[in-house]
């Protein structure tokens, strides 16, 4: 049989239980539906929900969130994506105009810089792994890992 729950849905706060199983959004001691000095004021009448109601509109409300945030993120990352196809092109007739000479000076200086980065990310993981290994409460298995770094 399903547990009825008694619900109040105030001012758009949503309907919810606290911990102890009580109801959220419940009114204030006013009678009120929070309006402020008295104006507007109208009475909020709990409505009760089986559980199975309960839980389909918690579901329906996750369910509203997760699309919200997958459409803020697809906003961003087609905004990076767009940016990143610009800065391509721009460096694309960037490089058009130039000589051989300048291509080859280019081309250089973008490969130290990726040789760079690629040094600093070595670094920064080499320094990382002593202390994740000692986490390892394993001796044999760190000195086992010491032996194949270089």
């Amino acid at each position: 049989m399903a547990e009825i729950l008694n619900v109040t849905n105030n001012g758009g706060a949503g309907i919810g239980l606290d911990g102890a199983g009580t109801p959220t959004g419940a009114p204030d001691n006013a009678g009120t539906n929070g309006a402020a000095n008295g104006a507007g004021q109208q009475d909020v009448t709990p409505k009760t929900y089986t559980e199975e109601e309960f839980n389909k509109a918690l579901q329906a409300e996750a369910d509203k969130r997760v699309q919200q945030a997958l459409k803020t993120s697809r906003t961003k990352m087609e905004a990076e994506i767009r940016k990143q196809i610009k800065d391509e092109q721009d460096e694309a007739a960037r490089f058009a105009k130039m000589n051989a000479e300048e291509k080859a000076e280019e081309l250089r200086k973008k490969n130290e810089a990726d040789i760079e980065k690629a040094r600093a990310e070595l670094s920064r993981d080499r320094c990382c792994l002593p202390q994740a290994l000692g986490c390892l409460c394993l001796p044999e298995l760190r000195r086992f890992l010491f032996l194949l770094l270089p």
